[in-house]
């Protein structure tokens, strides 16, 4: 097989496991929390949970409280993304509040004593994360960088087709000796 084409083949597929993994957080909230041993457990729920469960304890999702989140792990420690995320403590079912990073006596009960429409709001804008609709770039910007990125690295491969063969020689003359 030539070298070209295994380089190209090589980088679609880099590509597309970069796609799936974006399509895997979309509409989904990073939840991190820490145990009393001080290890930190990481969990991927849906944005419409209510609650999500670590070490058999439950514990009350709020939509106020999401933050954003620099995932960089993975395939996406080359190219970060934001997702929405939550962070909880061992010690009380709330997760924390980003203002303070303290857990507060804001609880199920309370927020429905303070309204319905004030939930709404908030879950609303803890929601415009994933949708995009404060982001400074369109969405469809971004495929568009990465195809180009794909064609110019492409072109570049081709045009140095003369020296990938110098390459392929030295290599074959490491693995000789």
């Amino acid at each position: 097989m030539d070298y070209q084409l295994l380089l190209i083949v090589f980088l679609v597929g880099i590509m597309m496991v970069f796609f799936n993994s974006i399509a895997k957080f979309k509409g989904k909230i990073v939840c991190t929390f820490i145990s009393p041993n001080k290890t930190k457990l990481e969990k991927l729920i849906k944005s419409s949970a209510k609650h999500v469960i670590f070490n058999g304890g439950r514990y009350d999702v709020d939509s106020r409280r999401i933050t954003t989140l620099w995932y960089s792990k993975g395939i996406h420690s080359f190219f970060p993304i934001p997702v929405p995320s939550l962070d909880f403590r061992y010690n009380s079912r709330n997760a924390l509040d980003p203002e303070t990073g303290e857990t507060t006596w804001d609880t199920a009960e309370a927020r429905e004593a303070a309204g319905q429409e004030e939930n709404y709001k908030a879950f609303n804008k803890g929601l415009q994360v994933q949708t995009g609709s404060k982001s400074r770039f369109p969405a469809w910007l971004f495929p568009v960088i990465t195809i180009t990125a794909i064609a110019v690295i492409g072109y570049l491969v081709y045009q140095q087709s003369g020296h990938l063969s110098y390459l392929e020689q030295l290599i074959k003359m490491g693995l000789q000796q």
